[in-house]
């Protein structure tokens, strides 16, 4: 299931790096529980990060982070096909 041209909304280097160079593989969205970003907040401040200092991250590489995310993941979303890119989209 998708839920919508999301990828069609990105950047023109996104698409022609999914559609010309085969580069980047279809676009995945997962929709975690509602609590799932209060419980990295708990995991950031139990390993010593200042409550008053935190914003939830915006990429993670962490495995420990990656396995709670994981493991509230509700659903998956892949686009279904390669968005729309043409040659005349490459910047001069």
């Amino acid at each position: 299931m998708w839920v919508g041209p999301t990828d069609e909304v990105l950047n023109r280097l996104y698409r022609q790096g999914r559609v010309e160079y085969k580069s980047i593989g279809p676009l995945e969205i997962r929709v975690v529980k509602n609590s799932a970003f209060e419980e990295l907040m708990d995991y950031a401040t139990l390993s010593g990060e200042s409550i008053g200092q935190y914003k939830a991250p915006w990429c993670v590489c962490s495995t420990p982070i990656l396995d709670l995310l994981d493991s509230r993941v509700v659903s998956v979303h892949f686009s279904p096909s390669a968005p729309h890119w043409t040659r005349r989209e490459v910047a001069v």
